[in-house]
């Protein structure tokens, strides 16, 4: 676009490359590319927003099923799982280095390593829009054994509760007949 050249595009490139190596695809259809001349390839690498990867990988399964289980079998899995793997954070982290506006690329290729080691440890990383839902995700999928065991302590107390309120319940329904009992009875004796 007649700006200078830097570390940005090798982003650009590295994101590709990555697309390619996890998706086993390219972000646009080389054949859509080649067949329209180099001006055309411009306009479309240029202007066109490329598919998430685990939409295109999903989208050429279905399309062709035999290449994705070519795809998923080099990759020792399923294509539903390959699929599951690639959605949101890696979807993010390949988007981000495609990003058309450079200045909302990565930086350098050592913060796209730096949001992958992010994913690997599952923690969030910072190519995806922060929702609370999304953090809360990765929290419990890092830390699965101590939010089960205090889901089962909710649980536990929870239940006490409702344990507690229905004897409650019973005992005050209990003191109340008894009261009235003891009402009618002082009455009876009162009137004799």
């Amino acid at each position: 676009d007649g700006t200078d050249i830097d570390t940005r595009a090798d982003v650009y490139s590295l994101g590709v490359t990555l697309y390619e190596l996890l998706s086993g695809l390219l972000p646009f259809d080389p054949d859509a590319l080649r067949g329209h001349g180099i001006n055309a390839m411009r306009q479309m690498i240029l202007l066109q927003e490329p598919p998430r990867p685990s939409v295109r990988l999903r989208t050429a399964a279905s399309s062709d099923p035999s290449l994705g289980a070519r795809i998923a079998s080099a990759r020792n899995t399923g294509i539903d799982s390959l699929v599951r793997a690639l959605r949101e954070d890696i979807d993010w982290i390949c988007l981000r280095c495609l990003e058309k506006d450079r200045d909302r690329r990565y930086g350098s290729p050592g913060d796209i390593a730096a949001d992958l080691r992010r994913h690997l440890r599952r923690l969030p990383v910072l190519a995806g829009p922060p929702s609370n839902v999304y953090v809360a995700r990765r929290f419990v999928s890092r830390h699965r054994f101590g939010v089960g065991a205090a889901a089962v302590l909710v649980a536990i107390l929870v239940g006490g509760l409702v344990t507690f309120a229905q004897l409650y319940r019973e005992a005050e329904t209990q003191r109340r007949a008894a009261s009235e009992t003891l009402q009618a009875f002082q009455d009876a004796i009162a009137a004799v």
